[in-house]
């Protein structure tokens, strides 16, 4: 074997010890930790989420899988309220900070286009959640 046929080798043997080991890193850190938990948050064997997702849904499959006394039960529903308060005020200011970069960056036709496709994206999410676009309630026969 020349010097340039064991070089490739060597690559190629460092390429797949590389990726065999990075598979089972990701295989090994990413895994459920338990069964229970995994049957609980599976997509196949769960409601789709939309406007039945509630944080009442959530403590009740926790309770079951935690067995979760009635204090904790309130407990977990207070932090879940707080953490959803939370959440929306830090996604707000995200997006007002995305927003004001973006500026600096796309020019006024741009960003014209680019709030109106947001504002299209944002329907499509709510309509999805089963949410009704505004407007007229339909008439009742």
């Amino acid at each position: 074997m020349n010097n340039r046929t064991r070089a490739i080798v060597w690559v190629l043997a460092v390429f797949l010890i590389g990726a065999l080991s990075g598979g089972g890193m990701v295989y090994i850190f990413m895994a459920p930790r338990s069964t229970a938990w995994h049957s609980t948050t599976n997509t196949a064997t769960r409601p789709p989420r939309g406007p039945r997702d509630n944080p009442d849904r959530m403590i009740e499959e926790l309770s079951r899988v935690l067995a979760l006394s009635e204090e904790q039960k309130t407990q977990v529903r207070e932090i879940f309220e707080g953490s959803r308060k939370d959440y929306h005020l830090a996604f707000r200011e995200v997006r007002t900070k995305t927003h004001r970069k973006l500026e600096h960056v796309l020019n006024p036709e741009q960003m014209k286009k680019f709030d109106e496709f947001m504002r299209e994206r944002e329907k499509a999410r709510d309509r999805g959640r089963g949410e009704k676009p505004p407007g007229p309630a339909p008439k009742q026969p």
